[in-house]
């Protein structure tokens, strides 16, 4: 198990996979980009790992919107304790949708709780990039 690491070090390690890979600008829905793969990746990083990693549905909805829109491909990253896990959003089915009350910001203490609607996507069916 690793130590808990932040978007900007999940960045630099995905360089092992994607060695073009670009940060994106802050006004774009998702972190990173690779021109070789035409793909936009977003990135996450939890603190506990479950079998399930959760996703927002704006989240879900965003990236679908461009890869429809551009034809780039879309790759959801999600690192936790247990290693790093990527889906091919294109390639699999939307999940179920539920509604959630979380915080509003995921690494910010005393955030406020808002409702926010989620899916769930199954480790089973990611690639496993990193331990």
């Amino acid at each position: 198990m690793g130590k808990k690491i932040k978007e900007n070090e999940l960045f630099e390690k995905l360089k092992l996979f994607f060695p073009d890979l670009v940060q994106s600008s802050q006004f774009d829905s998702w972190d990173c980009f690779t021109a070789k793969h035409n793909t936009i990746i977003e990135l996450k990083c939890r603190n506990v790992h479950y079998d399930e990693l959760i996703i927002e549905r704006i989240k879900w909805d965003a990236l679908a919107h461009k890869r429809a829109s551009e034809a780039l491909g879309t790759i959801y990253v999600c690192w936790t304790p247990k290693g790093t896990w990527a889906w091919n959003l294109g390639a699999i089915n939307a999940p179920e949708w539920l509604l959630r009350v979380l915080p509003t910001k995921t690494d910010f203490a005393g955030s406020e709780q808002i409702e926010k609607e989620v899916g769930f996507l199954d480790c089973q069916h990611a690639r496993l990039l990193l331990v």
